[in-house]
């Protein structure tokens, strides 16, 4: 039998077993192939994945799937869409040995490449959406393993973009827009990553001052307010329950939410508003700070 057709197969015996749709499991399980696939070829470490959180049988099951968000580390000279688009030709084969098929068409924007790739497996086409951002090189990127759909028992590894750059990048884009906020991912990037990441009261202060000398962004009284009121602001909780409905999250609730986000930043930012530095350390176990 033809290698695709067994693959398919073999999906819709594993969404039975699951209890969940055929379909979202099949493209779930492309663009996990996907996200491997490029793992492979990136010899150099330049693509770390930015969602690796939708690389989880838990997000297929909410039907959160197809679409790959990466930071791609550009060396000072570098022609970042030219380098993008070299390495997909080059290096991403057309065929796998599991009967996945790919063509894509790459678009440049101003400071990213979109890739519209589509997947073809038997009578099937599947599509992933790749969003490629430009960024400076990281020291320290973030190894994690990932539990294959098909093979439960065995992971394979994939390079992050850094939690804490993502956090501090996340941050930026919130009290740069604060209640106009559009993009409802900032939140819930910044929201996981203080569960996972251990800080130093120092170190947030530091990332403060390169926000405000980086992107000119005050970082004055006035701004601190309206960052505390964000956690009363009835269009932010509108426009984050109806994200979370999108994304069917069951949590976390709009307050817990920007509770977390305001008591990472608050004794810090308040001491450094007094002319001082906080020393306290982050526990994302606990979620708050230990003096």
């Amino acid at each position: 039998m033809n290698r695709s057709l067994v693959v398919l197969e073999m999906l819709r015996n594993k969404s039975i077993e699951l209890q969940m749709k055929s379909d979202a499991l099949l493209s779930g399980y492309v663009t996990e192939q996907v996200a491997l696939k490029l793992a492979q070829c990136d010899i150099e470490h330049k693509f770390l994945l930015k969602n690796g959180n939708d690389l989880e049988l838990s997000a297929y099951k909410r039907e959160v799937y197809g679409k790959l968000i990466y930071a791609y580390q550009k060396d000072p000279d570098e022609d970042f869409y030219a380098s993008v688009a070299l390495f997909f030709d080059q290096k991403m084969n057309r065929e796998t040995e599991d009967g996945l098929i790919f063509s894509w068409e790459i678009k440049r924007q101003t400071d990213r490449v979109m890739i519209r790739l589509h997947a073809r497996i038997g009578d099937r086409r599947v599509p992933v959406h790749i969003q490629v951002d430009q960024t400076n090189p990281q020291k320290n990127p973030q190894e994690r393993s990932i539990r294959l759909i098909m093979e439960n028992s065995k992971s394979e590894k994939l390079l992050l973009y850094p939690y804490v750059t993502q956090i501090f990048e996340d941050y930026s884009e919130l009290l740069e827009k604060l209640s106009l906020l559009q993009d409802m991912s900032v939140l819930e990037r910044i929201y996981e990553g203080l569960e996972h990441t251990l800080f130093e009261g120092r170190d947030v202060a530091r990332s403060l001052t390169r926000l405000e000398e980086e992107h000119h962004l005050k970082m004055d009284e006035q701004r601190y307010h309206q960052f505390l009121s964000c956690v009363n602001n009835p269009y932010l909780k509108k426009r984050w329950n109806a994200y979370k409905k999108k994304r069917s999250l069951t949590k976390p609730e709009y307050e817990a939410l920007m509770s977390r986000l305001i008591s990472f930043l608050k004794p810090v930012w308040e001491e450094r508003l007094a002319g001082m530095v906080y020393l306290g350390s982050w526990l994302p176990e606990l979620g708050r700070y230990l003096d």
